[in-house]
């Protein structure tokens, strides 16, 4: 939605098995497994102002988080 303000953001990571599809964009054998990251981006009043979902080998990933208060 044009002019709102992103409050929030909720992502998930999910390990599953490559699709066809996804293997084919990956170079991977279907079956496969990969990270399925998805990432929701929403407004204050719980409007979704983005979704987004990409798909990572599972060789080379790395996640790391800083936490502080």
């Amino acid at each position: 939605r044009v002019g709102e303000r992103v409050d929030e953001i909720r992502q998930t990571m999910v390990a599953t098995e490559a699709t066809a599809q996804v293997a084919r964009v990956l170079r991977i054998r279907p079956g496969s497994p990969v990270l399925l990251v998805t990432r929701v981006s929403g407004t204050a009043a719980g409007h979704v102002l983005q979704v987004a979902r990409s798909y990572y080998r599972s060789q080379g990933f790395s996640y790391s988080v800083h936490l502080k208060r």
